[in-house]
């Protein structure tokens, strides 16, 4: 492995393990010093098998990040990595299986369902009474809990992400800038440089190979475009009865409007079975001039975007306004993929082990040294 890439996978799983947030990992130290006092014969390591995703390839041997906290928390953290193109699949196989890791992330309950009845039949551990008791995990905003629960109860660890700002206009402003167009501030001039970008070679290569937008088709992302035009992503209480989101004119709206892109070219044709990690395949690899994403991603994609074509400028804008002259962000989940933990490989005191564990690495401590990390990287 490279020297870059075994750097960066040290920082993915760091960030994987972790939900990053504030705080400090008091609650482990107690325990440390109350068991030293009670007998001067270190205790066993607590095996803890995870299964969970890899972006890249998968690391290789004992990551340093992985070997500091096994030391500090006493645990031999088992990893085992599954490609993110596959993740769907590999849940499913394993939960067929039945050989189920300790702890088990799970990327979208849409894509597995399976889960969810493994969940009514009491499979994972519901941890709704636990997380309080550990300091990092309880600053969790309330509403990403809410948003992980299950019929009131919570049966994972979020994988956590911020609730707001993840919405904005991922476009090739190079492409712009050759076509003559400025960043689309309402719904019509966003159609004019989507169609622009499929029609008007805005790679200049002389070949018609571009598209406007990429989009996944998975629930959540292609959702905004129907919150774009003011839908929400909520049922509604109208007349003493439950309207949804979706059958609204607001929604019949988009629903022209984005019918009428897509006849032009300008969407990806297959969009409806598009994941959403490829959504920044499409981007680096020059095929689509425009997404909606994270505004951080627009920086991390450019990166990558830029080494082989260094005069590519990806950057991210705000959303158009719908046509009542509102710009409309929805609130995201604040999470990314959820880790359940397995009722039949884990009693209550590994469980509270493996708390631990996560307890710490949503701590300030660790989350600075995953800013140093990065700091560093970017630097070098």
């Amino acid at each position: 492995m490279k020297p870059m890439v075994k750097k960066l996978a040290v920082v993915m799983t760091s960030a994987i393990l972790t939900a990053s947030l504030a705080a400090c990992g008091s609650a482990s130290n107690e325990s440390q010093k109350a068991g030293s006092t009670a007998s001067s014969k270190p205790a066993k390591p607590t095996d803890i098998s995870i299964t969970t995703l890899a972006f890249a390839a998968a690391p290789t041997g004992e990551l340093e990040a992985v070997k500091k906290l096994n030391e500090k928390l006493n645990v031999n953290l088992k990893l085992s990595w599954i490609p993110s193109a596959q993740i769907s699949e590999k849940l499913n196989a394993l939960l067929a299986s039945r050989d189920l890791p300790d702890v088990l992330f799970i990327e979208d309950f849409n894509s597995t369902p399976a889960f969810l009845n493994a969940i009514d039949q009491g499979a994972f551990w519901e941890l709704t009474d636990y997380v309080k008791n550990y300091p990092n995990l309880a600053k969790y905003p309330v509403n990403v809990y809410k948003n992980a629960s299950l019929k009131g109860k919570l049966y994972s660890l979020p994988r956590v992400r911020p609730l707001d700002g993840h919405e904005s206009l991922l476009i090739r402003k190079d492409w712009l800038d050759k076509l003559g167009l400025q960043p689309p501030k309402t719904m019509d001039e966003l159609y004019n440089v989507l169609e622009a970008f499929a029609k008007k070679d805005p790679d200049g290569n002389g070949a018609a190979d571009t598209y406007g937008a990429v989009f996944p088709g998975s629930p959540g992302p292609s959702s905004y475009l129907l919150s774009l035009f003011g839908t929400g992503t909520k049922w509604k209480e109208e007349n003493g009865g439950l309207t949804p989101y979706w059958w609204t004119p607001q929604a019949k709206e988009a629903l022209i409007n984005w019918n009428k892109v897509y006849k032009t070219g300008g969407i990806l044709p297959d969009f409806p079975v598009l994941k959403t990690a490829q959504i920044k395949d499409m981007l680096v690899q020059g095929k689509a001039g425009l997404a909606i994403a994270n505004i951080v991603d627009a920086y991390k994609y450019n990166v990558e975007l830029q080494k082989t074509n260094p005069k590519a400028n990806l950057v991210a804008f705000e959303l158009p306004k719908a046509a009542d002259g509102k710009a409309y962000y929805e609130q995201a989940s604040g999470f990314y993929g959820q880790f359940l933990i397995n009722k039949k490989s884990v009693d209550e005191a590994k469980l509270k082990k493996i708390l631990e564990v996560y307890d710490y690495t949503a701590s300030l401590e660790v989350t600075t040294w995953l800013f140093t990390v990065f700091r560093t990287l970017i630097i070098n």
